[in-house]
């Protein structure tokens, strides 16, 4: 299992490894395997939304100096693209962003032109939308409605979602964040019925869905439920200062507060921490995208750590 930590003694250095990436090599008694920082200065800019920037599968997708979501580099090559018009607070997807209304539209990247032929909504609802890039699920005051994004059908089904928390599907199964009498809750779409979650006292928030996985922080720690088996697991972690949850093939990332500043960890053990806040996590695979300081790295690992026992 990796497990990189930069130490706060400053027992680490960066050397300019091939291609022009910055590789982090540990200077410890037992040196962590090495990775590869890779700077995106495209994607520095403050986001009005700080839950951006995020991965977009090949695409990492981030703020300019309007501090909307206006444009996209590709990881592999380099390549830039200036997404027309932006918006604060899209959904993301590999290879797309969406944001409903008739101001926004869809972006199929590499177009930085909005699909002229997409779904658009007179609501922006009451939280950022989410989509695997099939599907959206968009709150309502009311409820939350679910649509293709190749198709003008909306279904409509009856829920409370809190503001602000964005939705989360993959595929057939949908999740999102409830607030009631000052808790928050977790509740899922699982086979066309409404079931709960998570309903303790611990604020269960930041709800983030993968495969048959349904994530969230709480004030404990983080949490996943098997939609499929009903297995649980737990990470108990300070992530009060998590703004929202990566979730990806079982691994979870958060901001962990160190009792010092917020560094970034992830389920499988991976951590990025140092001197300053380090936020903003969202993990595929092998490649982490990170906050640093206001600066926005792409953490390549060397390999898929396990996430087995």
């Amino acid at each position: 299992m990796l497990r990189h930590r930069r130490q706060r003694d400053h027992r680490h250095r960066v050397l300019i490894g091939p291609l022009g990436l910055l590789v982090a090599v540990a200077l410890a008694a037992e040196p962590a395997a090495d990775l590869q920082v890779l700077p995106l200065p495209w994607l520095d800019g403050p986001c009005q939304d700080p839950r951006y920037p995020r991965l977009a599968g090949e695409w990492a997708v981030g703020c300019g100096p309007s501090g909307r979501v206006d444009r996209a580099l590709h990881l592999a090559t380099r390549r830039t693209v200036a997404l027309e018009g932006g918006a604060v607070s899209p959904g993301v997807a590999p290879g797309v962003v969406y944001a409903p209304t008739r101001d926004h539209g869809l972006w199929r990247l590499p177009s930085g032109e909005t699909d002229p032929q997409a779904p658009l909504v007179p609501l922006a609802g009451i939280a950022p939308p989410a989509t695997d890039g099939d599907r959206v699920a968009l709150a309502l005051a009311d409820g939350l409605q679910l649509f293709r994004l190749d198709e003008r059908i909306r279904h409509t089904w009856d829920a409370s979602p809190a503001p602000w928390y964005p939705p989360a599907l993959d595929g057939e199964l949908v999740a999102w964040v409830t607030r009631q009498d000052g808790s928050e809750d977790i509740w899922a779409l699982v086979d066309d019925q409404a079931v709960p979650v998570a309903t303790t006292a611990a604020h269960e928030r930041h709800v983030a869905v993968s495969g048959d996985l349904v994530g969230w922080v709480s004030d404990d720690g983080v949490h996943t439920w098997d939609a499929r088996t009903g297995a649980r697991q737990a990470w108990p972690t300070d992530a009060h200062t998590t703004r929202r949850l990566s979730l990806h093939d079982g691994v979870a990332c958060w901001e962990a507060w160190n009792g010092v500043d917020v560094d970034v960890a992830c389920s499988d053990g991976v951590r990025w921490g140092g001197e300053g806040h380090q936020r903003s996590p969202d993990r595929q695979g092998g490649q982490l995208l990170v906050m640093d300081r206001g600066r926005a790295l792409l953490l390549v690992l060397p390999e898929a750590p396990s996430t087995g026992p």
